[in-house]
C-alpha cells in the first residue's frame, strides 16, 4: 500500500528494481540524463519518452544522475521514500523515511497550504537531511497532489556548494578555531564521598 514504502517485503523491492530496468533501461536512461541539471522538466519529458509515471522516472533519475540529488516522495505529510544518487550516498546524506515533511521545506509549504508546485535554491541541507552539518544551501523543487495527499521534491546541490568528503560529524560544521578544552590533569571523579 502507498503508506508503507520504506517497510515493503523483499520481493515487492526486487519487483520494482526489475519494472525500472525493464522500462527504463540504465545505460539508455543515464544516457538521456547525462549531465542535466535535475529539474521537473527533465522528469516529465524522460517520463513521456518512456511511458512511466512521474514518482517513477523522479526516482530513476535521482538514481543515476551525477548531481548529489535525491527525489523524495511524502505521502499525508509524511516522508515514505528518498531515492538518492550515489554521490549524495557517499557523502553519508541520509533522508529518514517514516518522519514529517521537515518544517521549513518547500514541500512543506506546498503540504500546508495546498499549492501544487513551487521552488527555492536557498534552503539549508541540514533541513532535509538527517544528522547533516549546516552551512550549506540545497535547492529544492516540490510538486503536490491535493486530491491523493503526495507530494513529491527534488532536492540537489551543486558539487562547489556541498561537502567535498563524507559527513561524518552529527554536528553542525565547525571552525577552525574550536578545539578541546585544556587538559588541567585532574580528574573530577571518583567522588570522595564514602558509601554507608
Amino acid at each position: 500500500p502507498s503508506w508503507s514504502y520504506a517497510k515493503r517485503h523483499e520481493n515487492e523491492m526486487w519487483c520494482d528494481m526489475f519494472a525500472a530496468e525493464l522500462l527504463m533501461p540504465y545505460e539508455q536512461f543515464r544516457a538521456d540524463v547525462h549531465d542535466s541539471e535535475p529539474s521537473f522538466q527533465l522528469i516529465d519529458a524522460l517520463k513521456t519518452k518512456y511511458q512511466t509515471s512521474f514518482p517513477a522516472t523522479g526516482s530513476r533519475i535521482a538514481a543515476v544522475s551525477d548531481y548529489p540529488c535525491a527525489f523524495v516522495t511524502m505521502d499525508r505529510g509524511m516522508i515514505r521514500y528518498a531515492s538518492r544518487s550515489t554521490t549524495l550516498r557517499g557523502l553519508n546524506a541520509w533522508v529518514t523515511p517514516r518522519t514529517p515533511i521537515p518544517s521549513n521545506s518547500v514541500a512543506h509549504r506546498l503540504w500546508s497550504t495546498g499549492e501544487s508546485s513551487g521552488e527555492s535554491s536557498d534552503i539549508s541541507q541540514d533541513i532535509w537531511f538527517s544528522d547533516w552539518i549546516q552551512g550549506y544551501d540545497l535547492n529544492e523543487m516540490a510538486r503536490h497532489y491535493p486530491d491523493f495527499q503526495q507530494t513529491f521534491s527534488l532536492i540537489w546541490f551543486d558539487t562547489d556548494d556541498g561537502p567535498a568528503e563524507p559527513v561524518k560529524s552529527f554536528t553542525h560544521k565547525t571552525e577552525a578555531t574550536e578545539s578541546l578544552a585544556e587538559l588541567t590533569g585532574e580528574l573530577a571523579w571518583p567522588s570522595k564521598r564514602r558509601r554507608k
